[in-house]
C-alpha cells in the first residue's frame, strides 16, 4: 500500500487471488490484475444528526474506486463485538449508485467483516438499524505529553476505526505515543467510562460517554496530570458506577516510556521552545536578559550576541536569537527555557 496523503491509499494487485490492505483492513477478492485507489471519508457528511437517531455506524466509510481490473468482491471491515447483535435484516451497506445513497443487503457477514458481491466499488460503509444494544470493539491509545511541571498522559477510548486511529495518530505527532496492549473487551455506545487510579495523578474527565465521532472531528480523551514521582501507575477503565474492570494497565517509573527526571524535564523545554516559536517571536519584549542568560550559559557567543542586537526590529532580534538557539540543539532549547521562566514568567504560564 502507498500512502498518498494521510488518509488516502492505493494498491496494485498483480494477479487474481485475495488481497488485503494491512493499514485500513479492506479486502478484495479480484478475478484479474487491478489497481484501486481509496481513503476513508467522514460519515457526517452523508448522514444527518437526525438520521444517526435511526442508524448505528458499524464501521468506516471509505471512497473506493477501481482504475482497472475485475473485483468479484469487496469485504468492508466493521467494529461490531462477536457477542454483539449483528441481525442480517439489521446489517446494510450504505452506498452511492448514480450520485444517489442507497442501502444493500450485504452478500456475508463475518466477524470482521462484511461481504459486498458483484457491486461497483464506491462509496462504501458498514451501518446497522437501530437495536437495543450494539457491543462495539474499541481500542485505547495513550499518549504522553510534558508540562514544566508534569508530564501529562491522553488517553483515548475509540471505535476500531482506523480513520479515527489515523485522526488521533497525526494530531498527536509530536506527542510520545505509549505502546501497551490497545484492544478491550466491549463497550456501548452512549454509556459512560470511567478511568481512574489509586496513584497519585488527577484525571480530568473521569467519565466520558462513548460515542462515535467524525475523523475529521476531535476525538474526546481522559487527560492524567503526572507529578514527577518514583512510584508505577495504574490506570483502569471502567463502566460507571460498576466495579468490573475492563481494561488497566502498569506503567513503571523504569518503563523507557518514563524516563529518569532530568530527560522529562529536558524533553518538555524543548518541546515548549519547538510549540510556541511564533509566541517567542512575537510577544517576546526584553530579550536583553535573555541574550545575557545565553552568554553566561555559553549558549552564544558575545559576537553571535551583537549580530542579534544589530536587527533593528524587535521581531527580528526574537526570530535571529530564536533560530541560533535552535540550531545549537537541546541542551541550548533548554537554556532558553530557563531564561524566559527567570524573565517572563507571567508570558509562560499563560502559554502552557
Amino acid at each position: 500500500v502507498e500512502s498518498e496523503n494521510e488518509i488516502s491509499f492505493s494498491i496494485t494487485l498483480p494477479e487474481k487471488g485475495n488481497y488485503e490492505c494491512a493499514e485500513t483492513g479492506l479486502r478484495w477478492e479480484s478475478k484479474s490484475n487491478a489497481r484501486i485507489f481509496y481513503e476513508y471519508n467522514s460519515w457526517d457528511d452523508y448522514i444527518s444528526d437526525v438520521q444517526r437517531e435511526c442508524w448505528i455506524i458499524g464501521g468506516p466509510l471509505f471512497n473506493i474506486r477501481v482504475s482497472y481490473g475485475d473485483i468479484a468482491a469487496v469485504h468492508l471491515p466493521h467494529f461490531i463485538c462477536e457477542s454483539g447483535i449483528l441481525p442480517r435484516d439489521k446489517t446494510k451497506i450504505i452506498h452511492l449508485l448514480d450520485d444517489t445513497l442507497v442501502l444493500e443487503n450485504p452478500s456475508e457477514i463475518h466477524l470482521s467483516h462484511v461481504v459486498q458481491r458483484n457491486q461497483p466499488l464506491t462509496l462504501m460503509g458498514v451501518i446497522l438499524g437501530q437495536v437495543h444494544q450494539v457491543a462495539i470493539h474499541a481500542v485505547i491509545m495513550i499518549y504522553q505529553t510534558f508540562r514544566a511541571d508534569c508530564s501529562i498522559l491522553h488517553v483515548y477510548v475509540l471505535p476500531n476505526d482506523g480513520s479515527l486511529i489515523q485522526s488521533v495518530s497525526e494530531k498527536e505527532i509530536r506527542s510520545l505515543k505509549i505502546q501497551k496492549p490497545p484492544q478491550i473487551t466491549s463497550v456501548y455506545y452512549g454509556k459512560k467510562y470511567r478511568l481512574t487510579s489509586f496513584s497519585n495523578v488527577a484525571i480530568k474527565p473521569l467519565d466520558i460517554k462513548f460515542s462515535y465521532f467524525r475523523y475529521k472531528q476531535q476525538q474526546p480523551f481522559h487527560e492524567v496530570y503526572i507529578q514527577e514521582s518514583k512510584y508505577s501507575i495504574k490506570l483502569c477503565l471502567t463502566e460507571r458506577s460498576k466495579l468490573n474492570v475492563l481494561w488497566e494497565i502498569l506503567l513503571r517509573p523504569d518503563s523507557p516510556h518514563f524516563a529518569k527526571k532530568i530527560v522529562l524535564k529536558l524533553k518538555r523545554c524543548v518541546d515548549f521552545v519547538h510549540r510556541h516559536k511564533k509566541e517567542i517571536i512575537c510577544c517576546l519584549k526584553t530579550i536583553q536578559p535573555i541574550l545575557l542568560h545565553l552568554r553566561d550559559t555559553n549558549v552564544i557567543t558575545k559576537s553571535e550576541e551583537s549580530e542579534i542586537v544589530t536587527h533593528n526590529v524587535e521581531i527580528q532580534q526574537n526570530k535571529a536569537m530564536l533560530q541560533l538557539v535552535m540550531n545549537k540543539g537541546e541542551d541550548a532549547e533548554d537554556e532558553l527555557y530557563k531564561a524566559l521562566q527567570v524573565h517572563v514568567p507571567r508570558q509562560i504560564n499563560d502559554l502552557q
